[in-house]
């Protein structure tokens, strides 16, 4: 295989040869579902109160990181956007976006549990963490396209699959030490914060180690794929094999949304009221019509 047209060969439109189409169906199926879950849920994080935390500017930012990896898992099929780089470059910056979203969280509760608790709020405020949000998305693009836009070989492939490893080792070592701090149950840590702070601290860290380690599944299939590429002609030639293992890949942006709906606090009953239209006020508001002697006693209580 030539380097030089490596773009050209990985991944490529379908060709007519059905066997080789199946992972472009693939494709396009992952790529809708992925864009519709978390479009859905980047409309449930804009709209809703309840996640109007700081923390949660890092959410938003793994949730369009999500989103555009599905938009760009149906492009794949336009000739013209696979011809240039920008599947591959962009994909590969998506990923690392999610990558330092999901360590930015474990090191907002670190700051916040461990580091300084008392003077987290004039630290970590939400201005600062849209424009942190804001550079990493900014110089990972850049960063990544420029290089991309050089050169695109396999060198290239296996420089991004070196900082991938050694991102998602970065992020084990840090959710390891958060949740030995939160395990640990020190005294004057829960007396300072509270133990309702700590207990959603535990889950809201149990849930980004959950995704940290889909995304290692996802991914590393494929980034050993193109380390052994590097060096066996054979398996860099083995075309249908690598689109297996991007599809593979691709399958992070779409089981995440399921992650946030069922580990998130409020992410649950803020999804029933956006589909099924169910608020609970009017609720309320229908009972104390219903049997108004029922709510003054209540009340009253």
């Amino acid at each position: 295989m030539n380097f030089s047209n490596y773009t050209l060969e990985y991944p490529a439109p379908p060709d007519g040869d059905d066997e080789l189409s199946v992972p472009y169906f693939i494709y396009a199926i992952i790529g809708v579902l992925a864009a519709a879950e978390n479009a859905v849920a980047i409309l449930i994080v804009i709209s809703s109160k309840r996640f109007r935390k700081k923390r949660n500017v890092f959410l938003f930012s793994l949730t369009l990181a999500d989103f555009t990896v599905g938009i760009l898992s149906f492009l794949v099929y336009f000739e013209t956007f696979y011809k240039s780089n920008m599947f591959g470059s962009i994909l590969d910056a998506m990923f690392l976006v999610s990558m330092i979203s999901i360590s930015a969280v474990c090191i907002e509760r670190y700051i916040a549990i461990v580091a300084a608790p008392f003077t987290y709020k004039h630290i970590v405020t939400f201005k600062k963490c849209i424009i942190v949000c804001f550079l990493y998305w900014v110089l990972t693009i850049v960063i990544v396209i420029g290089v991309y836009s050089f050169t695109y070989d396999k060198w290239t492939r296996l420089a991004f699959c070196i900082v991938t490893l050694i991102t998602i080792i970065a992020n084990y070592i840090l959710y390891f030490k958060i949740s030995r701090v939160l395990s640990a149950n020190d005294h004057d840590v829960t007396q300072n914060l509270g133990q309702n702070v700590i207990g959603r601290s535990k889950r809201l860290i149990q849930s980004f180690i959950i995704l940290l380690v889909i995304a290692t599944v996802c991914w590393l299939p494929l980034c050993c794929f193109y380390i052994i590429a590097v060096f066996s002609k054979s398996v860099d030639e083995n075309a249908y094999v690598l689109n297996v293992l991007y599809c593979v890949s691709l399958c992070n942006s779409f089981i995440n949304p399921y992650i946030y709906w069922y580990r998130l606090p409020g992410m649950k009953e803020a999804l029933r009221s956006l589909v099924c239209c169910i608020r609970t006020v009017p609720e309320k508001d229908d009972d104390h019509t219903r049997n108004p002697t029922t709510s003054t006693a209540v009340t009253a209580v």
